[in-house]
Parts: structure tokens; C-alpha cells; sequence
């Protein structure tokens, strides 16, 4: 499949059948977005530089390659030498460590009367799920009242444990 530089084009295909070249010719339009054509522009302008780079070293003798692959491998070596050298060296090591103040309105810092007051439930609401875990508590005794208590177990997998943590906390 070819594609051209346009911003709408033809779509060829070629094909090949023993020996023989045969171009189909689509009359359908496709839409070439802006990246695809900006992607192509750098991935030419790679291939260019690629094939530049090439041909210059490929008028390098081998003495010189070998001679530029010895001053790359001692810079680089040097240079990281010297930068575990300076971090080994510096006690500045560039991070601190700080105490991490927790506001006062977050849950479990402190024990604000506040607080407390915004953590309450209005006495309904916490009479029914009084009410209900004690429902709940009473069907576990008997041997059909275990049978509803599954079918909630299995309906509502979570509800069992919410039901006790809601009590755990504002009890």
C-alpha cells in the first residue's frame, strides 16, 4: 500500500502474481491527519541524517574509529567517574527530610471536640443500623433465620462488614 504526501489521496495497491504486476486503484478518498504528515517529515529527516552519519564514517579509516571509540569511552568514563566521586564526596546531598504536619480535621490526629461533633450521626440513622445489625445478630441463631442471613451474605458480600464497621465507629 502507497501512500502519498497529499492531504487526501488514492490508495494503491500492488500486486504480484507470478511475475505478472497488477495496480489496483482505489477511488477512495482517506484523510492523512496533520501528525502522520508531521511524523513522516522527521522520520525522512531521521533517514537523512542516518544516511549522512554513514557515509561520513564510512571515510573514516578503521585506526580512526578505533581512536574515536577510545576518547568516547574515557570521557564518558571519566565524567561518571567524577560524578560518583562529588556524590560520595558532598555531604549537601540535595533531599531533606521533613516532619509531615497532618491537619487537625483529618480523622485519628486528635481528639477535637469538633471533630467529634462532625463525626456524629443523627440518632435515627444510627438506631437503624443499630436495629438492623441486631436483626442480623438474631437471624445467625435460628436455623431458618441462618438461611435469609446467607442469601444477605451472598446478595450483598460487603454489607455484613460495613454494617460493623459503621458501628465500630460511631459507636
Amino acid at each position: 500500500m502507497e501512500y502519498t504526501g497529499k492531504q487526501r489521496s488514492q490508495i494503491t495497491n500492488t500486486i504480484i502474481v507470478e511475475g505478472n504486476k497488477l495496480e489496483i486503484t482505489s477511488k477512495r478518498k482517506y484523510f492523512v491527519y496533520p501528525t502522520k504528515k508531521l511524523a513522516r517529515k522527521i522520520n525522512s529527516r531521521l533517514i537523512k541524517t542516518a544516511e549522512y552519519l554513514t557515509t561520513v564514517t564510512e571515510k573514516i579509516s578503521k585506526r580512526g574509529k578505533i581512536f574515536t571509540l577510545f576518547i568516547f569511552c574515557g570521557m564518558s568514563s571519566t565524567l561518571s567517574i567524577f560524578i560518583i566521586i562529588n556524590a560520595l564526596r558532598n555531604e549537601n546531598h540535595g533531599f531533606s527530610i521533613e516532619k509531615i504536619i497532618i491537619p487537625a480535621h483529618v480523622p485519628g490526629t486528635n481528639q477535637n471536640d469538633s471533630f467529634r461533633k462532625f463525626q456524629q450521626l443523627p440518632g435515627p440513622e444510627y438506631n437503624n443500623i443499630i436495629d438492623f445489625k441486631n436483626y442480623l445478630d438474631s437471624l445467625e441463631q435460628t436455623p431458618v433465620g441462618k438461611n435469609i442471613y446467607d442469601s444477605f451474605v451472598k446478595a450483598r458480600p460487603g454489607l455484613i462488614d460495613s454494617i460493623r464497621i459503621l458501628h465500630r465507629v460511631y459507636q
